[in-house]
């Protein structure tokens, strides 16, 4: 049986069996428009889009170019409501949302080797930090980020302190509500970007990827399913992996050439 829905609302599946009955069966639900066997636009626009996050509830962020202020502002919605949440003059990148409604991001200009971080907590516009980038905040608004520390990027909480102390860069943090952490780091032996992961409250991460390919770019739900982008090159012929289901996109779903930054719910809508 397929049915489709025609309008929004509440629709029940009831399914029954006869007494020892023991026919399997299937439910497959697919929201929004597309097969649901390849990942759909959100929002489509002339507009280059950058970074996203997305929380439990369905709502996404995300970093579009505007015309009218010549900077990257921050956007929020899903595929029938989308707003602009920024209009400064400055640059907004690397948007990071929970289940709140918080929403923290970066704001550096090209010229800058390190940036601001800005956010809208509890409904007020605030000032993060003085210096790093790539923020992501959990519900309990544990942020983390890195930063510039005696010439390399570490992991930096604003509960916990300094994460990570090694001497290599540590890229892109992410934080769930449990308070694990996750990152990308330079392998010195392979020269290639590796995943590690900090487990809630423990003082040594572990690492997640291996191989020839870099891991970038990885974000951790709250169910704690983890996803990156994987490529020879931190750029061409990208691809988005994860820790339980294994490689999600390939060359023709979705078509194009290099799949970035994803963002993954405990839902497991990536």
């Amino acid at each position: 049986i397929i049915y489709t829905a025609k309008y929004t609302g509440t629709y029940h599946v009831h399914r029954m069996a006869m007494l020892g009955s023991r026919v399997g069966y299937t439910l497959t639900l697919k929201v929004g428009l597309g097969g649901g066997t390849c990942a759909d636009p959100v929002y489509s626009t002339s507009s280059q889009q950058f970074g996203s996050s997305s929380n439990d509830l369905g709502e996404m962020v995300w970093s579009q170019f505007d015309p009218g202020t010549g900077y990257n502002q921050i956007y929020s919605g899903n595929s029938s409501t989308i707003r602009r949440l920024t209009t400064d003059l400055a640059p907004h990148d690397n948007p990071s949302l929970n289940n709140r409604g918080d929403v923290i991001w970066e704001q550096k200009e090209f010229w800058q080797t390190t940036g601001l971080i800005y956010g809208i907590i509890s409904g007020q516009l605030t000032q993060v930090t003085a210096d790093g980038g790539s923020p992501s905040i959990n519900d309990s608004q544990e942020i983390v980020w890195s930063r510039m520390t005696n010439g390399f990027m570490q992991i930096y909480s604003n509960r916990r302190g300094y994460l990570t102390t090694d001497l290599v860069d540590h890229w892109n943090p992410s934080i769930n509500n449990a308070g694990d952490a996750v990152w990308a780091q330079l392998d010195p032996v392979t020269g290639r970007q590796q995943g590690f992961k900090l487990a809630a409250w423990t003082t040594t991460p572990g690492q997640m990827t291996s191989g020839p390919l870099n891991h970038f770019a990885a974000k951790i739900s709250n169910s704690g399913e983890i996803v990156w982008s994987e490529s020879l090159m931190p750029g061409p012929g990208a691809r988005v992996h994860s820790s339980t289901r294994g490689q999600l996109t390939s060359d023709a779903c979705p078509a194009g050439d290099d799949h970035f930054t994803p963002a993954v719910n405990a839902c497991g809508d990536m």
